[in-house]
């Protein structure tokens, strides 16, 4: 569902709705809207349906209203994992994200990212993930899963199953391959899937990516042997396999999105996610309906399950989105990491922004850094002659990119600036690879491009020394 076209496009979802669909994974549109939205369609439906949302930083990654709060690797550094007051600002940013989701009517948040990242190439994972220590993104996922679901009425759904971490393609575009055995597959990818099971959570979504310990020919959401054979019977689950997107290209590109619809429901999926043709997709089932009867039936059992779960529990208070913003500012501080240097600034630097997915979203940066520090100096890449000199790297982890890193063009014009540079200090808002082997005075991960992260940034180097 397009929250941002909801007024043009509503008709085309009430019929969806109307016609037995079992419910709605959200990006955009503004909180007051998405949230009547729901209503409506639950009306219409008459059935409480499943509204789901990849809610990885918090509602505002996807609804106008909602809090953002900082990606997984970010959130790690802030809190420390075990460290009794990390732990619990940890859960009360999990608990705020669970409130806010609900708010909107959301019951189905698709997170957390079970993923370990083990490949710095990896172009789609990266900050998603807490970290490349399998039992540290094992304690985070399983204290994630339980702050979602505390309650009874929001689902967690751990991804990206088997394990995406270590890839290096973007399931997006292309089919990723896992060639690892089996043993370091146990030690490392599943080992967070397994803290969620452990923790009960309610859905796991299989990956767009092969496996060859398992299975050398599909794709973990179109194979038998790894959502059968592995996840239920190896590891024990026996909650709601959902797929990942089903417009993706590793899927379209090979299979043809219906008749791998078709191919998941088979291997043991229970829920089809985000095909751009659903009624394709049903009539390709309905196709074959002899042979998957009573595969649907056994989906259907534990899709209801879950629905008759989430609407036996009452609607908690409303969120306190104030409090939410101040935490999320609050986590996006503590999560800074400076690698090298001295990072505080006298005032008259100049600040160049390399903006590597031009979005026009570095100038809370630039405006926090000069309320402090009037004589600060915006300046073009291509404009610098020398002197002192802040560089602000803008690089959002996303889907459909292909990569994570810096574009030759920007890694170009970061060489050139520290060339003539005086003293630098070189800022990345992205990936943490992004500074590997850059060689300024000072270095510091600010982790992902939001404001909080851009107005912490600014704190960091304008506060005296």
């Amino acid at each position: 569902m397009n929250g941002a076209e909801l007024d043009s496009g509503f008709d085309q979802y009430r019929k969806l709705a109307e016609a037995g669909i079992g419910g709605y994974i959200i990006f955009g549109g503004k909180l007051p809207v998405v949230r009547e939205a729901v209503r409506e369609l639950n009306r219409a439906a008459g059935r409480p349906l499943l509204v789901m949302s990849d809610l990885e930083q918090g509602l505002g990654q996807h609804v106008d209203g909602g809090t953002l709060f900082p990606p997984a690797m970010a959130m790690a550094m802030a809190t420390c994992g075990h460290d009794l007051a990390g732990a619990e600002m940890f859960r009360a940013a999990v608990a705020a994200v669970r409130d806010e989701a609900l708010d909107a009517g959301i019951n189905v948040i698709l997170a957390p990212v079970a993923d370990v990242h083990t490949n710095p190439s990896n172009p789609i994972i990266c900050t998603r993930a807490y970290g490349n220590d399998p039992a540290e993104v094992s304690w985070f996922v399983r204290e994630h899963v339980r702050a979602i679901q505390q309650g009874g009425t929001v689902a967690a759904c751990a991804k990206h199953f088997p394990g995406h971490g270590d890839t290096a393609i973007d399931s997006h575009l292309s089919l990723p391959l896992l060639a690892m055995d089996e043993a370091r597959l146990e030690a490392v990818e599943l080992a967070p899937f397994r803290a969620a099971i452990d923790a009960g959570v309610s859905m796991i979504m299989a990956g767009h990516l092969r496996v060859d310990a398992f299975d050398d020919e599909l794709p973990a959401t179109l194979s038998h042997p790894v959502i059968d054979g592995l996840l239920r019977r190896k590891l024990g689950f026996d909650g709601v396999v959902i797929t990942d997107a089903m417009n993706m290209g590793a899927i379209t590109g090979r299979y043809g999105e219906a008749r791998a619809c078709l191919m998941a429901l088979i291997a043991g999926c229970d829920i089809i996610l985000h095909p751009d043709d659903p009624m394709a997709a049903a009539r390709e089932i309905a196709g074959a309906w002899e042979h998957v009867e009573a595969r649907f039936i056994e989906a259907e059992q534990r899709v209801e399950h879950l629905r008759a779960m989430l609407a036996a529990h009452g609607t908690p208070s409303p969120p306190d989105y104030t409090a939410n913003e101040k935490l999320a500012e609050t986590l996006s501080f503590k999560a800074l990491r400076v690698r090298k240097g001295e990072t505080h600034i006298e005032g008259d630097e100049t600040v160049i922004v390399i903006d590597d997915d031009n979005r026009e979203n570095d100038s809370i940066f630039l405006n926090a850094l000069r309320a402090k520090h009037p004589g600060i100096r915006g300046m073009a890449a291509n404009e610098f002659a020398g002197g002192d000199v802040v560089v602000a790297l803008f690089s959002k982890v996303a889907a459909w990119k292909g990569r994570s890193g810096l574009s030759d063009e920007s890694g170009k014009l970061l060489d050139g600036i520290l060339k003539s540079a005086g003293k630098s200090t070189v800022i990345s808002f992205g990936c943490p690879s992004i500074l590997d082997g850059v060689s300024a005075d000072a270095l510091v991960d600010a982790w992902w491009t939001g404001g909080p992260a851009q107005r912490a940034a600014a704190r960091l180097l304008g506060d005296a020394p």
